[in-house]
């Protein structure tokens, strides 16, 4: 009898371990750039059809960062975007750097591509 207890418990702590595992696994799984440093852009779009948080955002055909959130402008007239960038490529995201919504491949999901500004502008700063 103590000896199927005992045998209970270790299952019931391996079950737990695992389903433990599972979830932290799916929990880091969603959280990209978690242990780099970045900052944050907002930017406006008339329309950000097929866009959600978790698109990539790419400069120069690398991906380097993603859509935090979406809401609409205190006007309601435009979509922001905020997107988290890795904090590497803050010297090239110039005040008037462009962004544009693509389409990624065959499978149609949307990415963000930022096209790099002049050179002698200011970089933009956090929450610009």
């Amino acid at each position: 009898m103590k000896q199927q207890l005992s045998r209970a418990r270790v299952g019931f702590l391996i079950f737990v371990g695992v389903i433990t595992f599972v979830v932290a696994i799916f929990l880091v799984g969603e959280k990209t750039q978690m242990f780099s440093s970045t900052f944050t852009v907002l930017v406006n779009f008339s329309s950000a059809e097929g866009v959600k948080p978790g698109s990539y955002v790419v400069l120069s055909g690398y991906t380097v960062g993603s859509v935090t959130d979406i809401s609409l402008s205190q006007d309601a007239d435009s979509v922001r975007l905020e997107l988290r960038l890795d904090e590497s490529v803050l010297p090239f995201i110039k005040a008037d750097t462009k962004a544009e919504i693509k389409q990624e491949g065959l499978v149609g999901n949307k990415i963000i591509n930022l096209i790099i500004g002049s050179p002698t502008l200011p970089s933009v700063g956090n929450n610009d």
